[in-house]
């Protein structure tokens, strides 16, 4: 009926006049181009950082500077980037860079400069901070201000299980065993100690209080999401701890950091069974019951030539080589942090069920999940020796290529999408590792596709070439250096 027409300014072009303020002419005109496009958007990959409105904050520092002494972006030049970006470090100048580089990008497409001074910069690696554990009063003054049902439960989840604030907030009411003492976290059932069940009880009796007929099954619910379907928000789940020092991330990793709680019967630890008495008894008994119980997968019976991995399979495996290949990809990965010690076990599991045998794979592959985080630094090594593998150590260029290699068999199984292999390589190793400098490039293609020729389909059928390139690694060896006993 058109009674009310809205003729307020939107608050994006208050927002935007802000952003824009200060500027050259020259500069602001681009700028603001730049800025309205990235506004309107375009097809991209699901994963990128160089879009929405937060580039041109990160730029904005750098435009008012060289505001003070040129009139147009053609004047900037490569050593006017390289020197603001020393002013930034960590992840604040990956992200500064990448917004640069769009901003020019466009700009040399448009016609506007004749040479983008981004080109052939490397941002490098980042430098990741050492965790210090928590500080008792620190987790204090955390523990003051969960006050409600809600937050109290949300705050010892992470605490006491080490659970992620995404599977925090996918839990479902059936995951929760009361009677048992059970609660499953991401398919994983672990014991409950003598706290969470309580806070379970106040929980479940004020939900069913406040919202006695919803028909949400997650078993946090709020305002918004009790007359839905959908789980709670990971901003709602984090709010109550916002602003501690002892966050649910950091509450996690300081769980993480600590002996696992068990989920399942253990072998005895008394100082008559302990130590190198307990590892001999080991390698001459029945290896562990997941080994004896894990299917087998048939499509492993042939292993390619070159020793790569089938695609879409990356799992259980029957051939020697192949089970070779996926121990030494889980040694490579889990020494950089990718996986988990109990997936190093697993994988020594399926090495014994696949025709491997040695004394010390037998040893490995008997730990439990509870061990596992504390024996398979260890273990491992010996156990590759015996099969003729290699362990690389940490900061080795040798290891940082295995892991890379690893991971590109992970992508050419569908475990990963290319976007998430040139991610985590590019955030990894940067642009310094000579193996992976192809993969960290088109990382940074992702980043700018609305403004090149280039489709996501192209960049996804380059990124799988190099991940067969990586992945072409010759054949381990199939033949034990030790003998089983």
């Amino acid at each position: 009926m058109e009674i009310f027409e809205d003729d307020s300014e939107p608050s994006f072009e208050r927002w935007l006049v802000g952003r824009m303020e200060g500027l050259a002419p020259g500069i602001r005109s681009e700028a603001e181009r730049w800025t309205r496009a990235l506004r309107e958007g375009g097809p991209q990959p699901p994963a990128t950082e160089g879009h929405g409105l937060a580039p041109p904050k990160r730029v904005r520092p750098a435009l008012l500077k060289w505001s003070n002494r040129y009139q147009h972006l053609g004047e900037v030049t490569r050593d006017d980037v390289l020197a603001h970006m020393k002013s930034v470090d960590g992840h604040h100048r990956h992200d500064l860079f990448v917004a640069l580089r769009s901003l020019f990008t466009r700009a040399k497409r448009n016609g506007l400069i004749f040479r983008n001074p981004t080109s052939r910069i490397k941002v490098g690696q980042y430098e990741y901070a050492v965790l210090q554990p928590l500080l008792p009063e620190q987790v204090e003054r955390s523990v003051a201000v969960a006050t409600t049902p809600a937050a109290r439960l949300i705050l010892a989840l992470p605490a006491v299980h080490a659970a992620q604030v995404a599977q925090i907030a996918t839990l479902m009411l059936d995951d929760v065993d009361l009677g048992n003492r059970r609660l499953a976290i991401a398919g994983r059932v672990r014991p409950l100690d003598d706290l969470t069940p309580k806070l379970l009880t106040d929980w479940l009796d004020h939900r069913r209080h406040r919202w006695p007929s919803t028909a949400n099954l997650h078993l946090l619910n709020n305002n918004q999401t009790a007359n839905t379907t959908s789980r709670a928000s990971n901003h709602w789940i984090s709010a109550p701890m916002r602003g501690q020092d002892a966050t649910l991330e950091r509450l996690r990793v300081d769980r993480s950091s600590k002996k696992p709680w068990p989920t399942g019967p253990t072998r005895s630890t008394s100082p008559r069974c302990s130590g190198s008495m307990r590892r001999q008894q080991c390698a001459t008994r029945t290896p562990h019951w997941r080994c004896c119980t894990r299917p087998l997968n048939s499509s492993f019976d042939e292993t390619c030539s070159t020793g790569t991995l089938p695609e879409g399979n990356h799992g259980r495996v029957t051939s020697t080589e192949a089970a070779a290949i996926v121990l030494q990809d889980h040694a490579a990965l889990w020494s950089v942090g990718e996986i988990s010690a109990s997936d190093v076990v697993n994988a020594a599991c399926d090495a014994l069920v696949a025709g491997l045998d040695t004394p010390g794979l037998r040893i490995l592959a008997a730990c439990t999940r509870a061990e596992a985080d504390y024996d398979v630094h260890d273990l491992l090594p010996p156990a590759l020796d015996e099969l003729g593998l290699t362990f690389h150590p940490v900061a080795s260029e040798a290891g940082q290529e295995a892991a890379a290699r690893a991971l590109a068999r992970r992508m050419l199984a569908g475990e990963l999408k290319p976007w998430e292999l040139t991610f985590r390589i590019h955030q990894r190793y940067g642009h310094e590792l000579p193996l992976t400098e192809r993969l960290a490039e088109l990382d940074d293609e992702y980043a700018i596709l609305e403004y090149g020729d280039r489709t996501v389909d192209q960049v996804d059928a380059e990124v799988t070439a190099e991940a067969r390139r990586l992945a072409a690694h010759p054949c381990v060896p199939t033949e034990p250096h030790g003998h089983p006993n």
